[in-house]
């Protein structure tokens, strides 16, 4: 072989080499969406960080809003992104217009399913470990995660009451969504599964009366002056469950699949022991 055809050979694997690097670690990533917002702080380097959502810092929505207060703002328009430079783009699956018109400008973006498990979070956490080159760091969240969860997973033949999530104009939470996952984890047996429901659906207010329950989640945003979230406080309801132990988890715990739902699944295991001392 001519030694310059070998010089070339090694410069050509040197350059694949540093694509393959910086694929790997991007030094400027933007957030579109609350729930890469929160994966991404937990993941990143600071420095890493060139913009989340203007949902980030919003304390009603996100877990880690004093800390995206540190960060720059995206409302996830393609012109301003653009000026913010982003070698790599997070968004949900939902990705909005904008994030078509980057794709087709060349800009890397990386779309993350929602969770709709456990098992998702932990897929999530690695994918965006991985596209930020800090895998190690998504190893050690998986194994935070995990040992949490492994202290407050209830075992699969205890008594575990009927439970339903009803919130604003009357919808529940059903089969294949991360709550009612979380919900069994708990050590409760929902009874939107119970009726085959899927996803969030509307569940009438006639149906529910009539059957049986033993804990009631009620809308985690009472504050809100909305007659939607009147529902879960109409007087057939109280009438028909003035008896039965409500909880009130805020939405934020889990509203998007990353740790924090450990917080909600906290609440959750304790309000379980709470329901079954009082039905002794």
């Amino acid at each position: 072989m001519r030694p310059e055809r070998s010089v070339i050979g090694l410069f050509v694997l040197f350059l694949a080499a540093s694509s393959a690097l910086a694929e790997q670690k991007p030094e400027r990533v933007a957030s579109t969406h609350l729930c890469t917002d929160q994966l991404l702080m937990l993941l990143a380097e600071p420095r890493q960080i060139a913009s989340l959502s203007h949902f980030a810092s919003n304390s009603s929505m996100s877990m880690m809003a004093d800390a995206a207060e540190l960060y720059p703002v995206n409302h996830g328009l393609a012109e301003e992104l653009v000026l913010q430079k982003p070698d790599l783009i997070l968004t949900s699956q939902f990705g909005s217009p904008s994030i078509l018109i980057l794709k087709s400008l060349d800009y890397r973006v990386l779309s993350i399913p929602v969770a709709l498990t456990l098992d998702d979070i932990r897929k999530n956490i690695m994918t965006v470990a991985e596209a930020i080159g800090e895998s190690d760091r998504g190893q050690i969240l998986v194994k935070q995660f995990d040992d949490e969860i492994n202290e407050m997973i209830v075992a699969d033949e205890v008594r575990r009451p009927t439970m339903l999530i009803y919130e604003a104009n009357g919808y529940t939470t059903g089969e294949q969504t991360l709550r009612s996952d979380i919900l069994e984890i708990a050590g409760f047996s929902n009874l939107a599964t119970q009726l085959g429901i899927p996803n969030d659906q509307y569940l009438p207010l006639e149906i529910l009366v009539g059957q049986p329950l033993d804990a009631l989640m009620t809308a985690s945003d009472n504050e809100r002056n909305a007659l939607a979230y009147e529902v879960p406080n109409h007087p057939a309801l109280r009438n028909a469950f003035e008896n039965v132990p409500r909880i009130n988890i805020p939405g934020k715990m889990w509203i998007c699949g990353t740790p924090f739902v450990t917080e909600a699944l906290r609440q959750l295991v304790n309000f379980r022991n709470e329901v079954l001392a009082q039905s002794l």
